[in-house]
């Protein structure tokens, strides 16, 4: 979920961009998705509206990554557990 006080500006130009549908819109939330999840991108405007942040401050929410099947997550982080990443 990502804050903006431009909600309209930003789901018009994921939809163009990723071809994105709006799956859940109101006032202050706005959910879509490009594919057959139930929402890939989500935007909301808080009560009181996003307000300026200090410059190294993070303004992301939440992502997620979706992975076919346990097997696949698996494999991924044994591709980078020699890389120092781990969950």
């Amino acid at each position: 979920m990502v804050n903006t006080n431009k909600i309209a500006e930003i789901r018009d130009c994921y939809c163009a961009v990723l071809n994105a549908e709006v799956v859940f819109e109101n006032h202050m939330m706005c959910f879509m998705t490009y594919d057959d999840d139930h929402h890939r991108r989500a935007f909301m405007t808080p009560p009181g509206g996003v307000t300026e942040k200090p410059i190294n401050s993070a303004g992301l929410m939440h992502t997620a990554f979706i992975f076919p099947d346990l097997r696949n997550l698996l494999d991924h982080y044994t591709c980078l557990k020699p890389l120092g990443i781990a969950p």
